[in-house]
């Protein structure tokens, strides 16, 4: 059996950035995820198990457009997404300390996000929520840095998804939009370093 955790952070501020249409004058934004997953090995190059991750986001900044009208922005965005996966693995060496592996997976993402925009002495708030099932492939490459301990990195390569999105606007009922989407779009920025405990059979 395995336990692991796999996460990243993200923040970012600026001040008088230009843009093509608007000024933002201030911005502070921040992120962060985190994904617990644990499994059992069947043999030693195929394995099932499970995760389940978490996602935070926050964005304030301050905008002037053209006519040097400001507007106030605040976004805030969680999720959380189950998923069970099996795990393949390719030894690259005769000890197995290098390995290929790739990840079938089958997540349910259940999503809700807040915005703001206060401009002219108008308040506008939206709050969305998204529910999203989807199946994706994710390749990566796993070291043993020592016995039983590993570091792994992977890429998501490809998925198919569908979400249902429910909208209100200013507390009154909005839109109800469903979507599908086939990506097959590598994402070098999206890589993931995780780090994973083998436990002996």
């Amino acid at each position: 059996s395995f336990l692991g955790i796999t996460g990243g952070a993200s923040t970012r501020e600026s001040t008088n950035e230009e843009s093509l249409i608007q000024k933002i004058l201030d911005q502070e934004k921040n992120a962060f995820n985190i994904t617990l997953s644990g499994g059992y090995l069947l043999d030693n190059q195929f394995g099932v198990g499970g995760s389940l991750s978490y996602d935070w986001f926050r964005n304030n900044q301050l905008n002037e457009d053209g006519d040097g009208i400001q507007t106030e922005v605040k976004d805030a965005r969680t999720s959380i997404t189950g998923a069970v996966f099996i795990k393949n693995y390719i030894p690259l060496s005769p000890g197995g300390r290098f390995n290929l592996y790739n990840i079938t997976g089958l997540a349910f993402e259940a999503r809700r996000s807040n915005t703001e925009t206060f401009s002219q002495e108008i308040l506008n708030r939206k709050y969305t929520e998204a529910y999203s099932i989807s199946l994706g492939i994710s390749p990566g490459m796993q070291v043993f840095v020592m016995k039983g301990f590993a570091a792994e990195v992977g890429v998501n390569v490809a998925g198919v998804s569908t979400t249902t999105t429910k909208t209100k606007i200013n507390g009154e009922s909005g839109s109800v939009v469903q979507s599908g989407v086939l990506d097959l779009k590598i994402n070098l920025l999206s890589l993931k370093l995780g780090f994973f405990y083998y436990f002996k059979a």
